[in-house]
């Protein structure tokens, strides 16, 4: 969690947190009473799930730019003019990533699907990850990357309406379109 937001939702600093934060947790296994702070950051911080995602279209261009670079297949002095075709690499990586599935350590079966973030509207891949099969199926929502690309500038919304199955993809322009 940036250090801005964890100011804006706790009003104190990162460091403050974070030793707020492992005192709660051995309290709370230790099943003594939180304070109100504790209990504050516990929520914010594990209670509350603020997954962060695990890497961006940023991280993904700087090294695709880096890897082409080093084999050689781009001049160095040609990465600003080659910035033109960042949007299609990103939404190529969504594509990708929508409807894929992985198999966890556990032999579950992980579902990526395309989303919109909850704050701000960016494209981003969320990983559906079981938890429980008893007494029914429950999975938790994981971010795991996560675009500078506005849901409603670069996706169809129908992509992103159906929950059951992903809606196949594929790119048009600067959008992500059903395929059909």
């Amino acid at each position: 969690m940036p250090d801005e937001r964890i100011k804006e939702r706790l009003g104190i600093s990162r460091q403050t947190a974070e030793q707020s934060f492992n005192k709660a947790i051995r309290k709370f296994d230790a099943g003594k009473p939180l304070k109100d702070r504790e209990s504050q950051v516990l929520k914010v911080f594990g209670l509350s799930k603020m997954w962060q995602f695990v890497f961006d279209d940023k991280t993904l261009w700087r090294d695709f730019v880096d890897l082409l670079v080093a084999e050689g297949a781009l001049a160095e002095e040609s990465r600003s003019s080659f910035e033109s075709v960042s949007t299609f690499v990103s939404l190529y990586a969504l594509n990708i990533m929508h409807g894929a599935r992985l198999k966890m350590a556990s032999g579950k079966m992980a579902q990526l699907r395309l989303a919109a973030s909850e704050e701000f509207g960016f494209l981003r891949i969320k990983a559906q990850i079981p938890v429980s099969d008893t007494p029914k199926p429950l999975t938790t929502s994981v971010p795991i990357f996560e675009t500078a690309l506005m849901a409603d500038d670069h996706c169809d919304p129908q992509i992103l309406t159906i929950i059951d199955e992903p809606i196949p993809a594929e790119i048009d322009g600067d959008r992500l379109v059903a395929l059909g």
